[in-house]
């Protein structure tokens, strides 16, 4: 956000400053041609702002504990090309040949709109193309499904268990009083029911996050921060894969409790050891 408005503030009259102050003939009248000579003077305000952020990066080495990697080299890397990317900018509008003002107040305007104006725009475009419902509403529909089945025939709430999990068919359920694997197929009925919504729910959070990504590359911040949730896994591709990893999890549990569900053993019983651990890894 504040590095292209220090690269704008040191680079916003690199032609148009000659011009006002009247030295652009004598530029021209010299044995080097003017143009190495404005491009020795953009190198050299690019390096004004690139060695501070690459500072920074070297100080979180030390400072932080950052390790000194491939992950690293790659940030260190867009870090430059972001910078770049806004002195290409200023040199189209260095190229229209204006005045210092109008230099400096287009690309104040192209940073309000690059920064602030550009992505709460794609946010807003992006919640139109691809509404979500509201999270609360897999929560209802999880609760109602499980909730209904205490009122339906302990035959029909088995056998929606039975069809997710054949291998217990065969089993026994008594029928004239509470037992453990009529609680969990209820359960099981709760998820059934929320279970089309959710993978709706997800399939529009994909693709607002592929449209958003698509889009962001026209803003060139947009594009620097989506790379850095990616190569920093806190993107939402990430935390997809994780609830993913812990819904394996989950019916891991669910499968290894089974057999003391349905044998209804008692809590003490149970070797809580032998159970599975969650794992993931992005």
């Amino acid at each position: 956000m504040l590095s292209p408005l220090l690269l704008i503030a040191l680079t916003y009259n690199l032609w148009s400053g000659e011009m006002e102050l009247g030295t652009w003939p004598l530029l021209q009248a010299q044995p080097t041609a003017p143009w190495r000579v404005l491009l020795l003077r953009a190198v050299l305000r690019v390096l004004l702002v690139v060695v501070p952020l690459l500072g920074l990066l070297g100080l979180a080495v030390f400072m932080a504990g950052v390790p000194l990697d491939l992950t690293w080299v790659r940030v260190a890397a867009a870090t430059v090309l972001y910078v770049l990317a806004w002195m290409a900018a200023v040199l189209v509008v260095a190229a229209w040949r204006r005045s210092s003002e109008v230099n400096v107040l287009v690309l104040l305007g192209l940073w309000v709109f690059w920064t602030a104006l550009g992505p709460a725009l794609v946010s807003v475009a992006a919640a139109s193309r691809f509404p979500l419902p509201e999270a609360l509403e897999l929560t209802v529909l999880q609760r109602q499904g499980y909730h209904s089945a205490w009122d339906e025939p302990l035959p029909d709430v088995m056998e929606a268990f039975y069809r997710r999990y054949p291998e217990w068919r065969g089993s026994t359920v008594p029928s004239g009083r509470y037992s453990n694997a009529w609680y969990y197929a209820m359960q099981e009925r709760g998820d059934e029911a929320a279970r089309g919504a959710a993978a709706r729910y997800r399939q529009s959070l994909e693709a607002r996050d592929r449209w958003v990504q698509r889009v962001s590359w026209l803003l060139p911040p947009a594009a620097l921060q989506q790379w850095l949730m990616r190569e920093a896994r806190t993107d939402l591709q990430a935390h997809l894969s994780y609830l993913d990893s812990v819904a394996a999890h989950h019916e891991a549990l669910k499968r290894a409790a089974f057999p003391m569900i349905f044998d209804d053993r008692p809590a003490s019983a149970v070797d809580w050891t032998a159970f599975p651990n969650h794992r993931h890894h992005d």
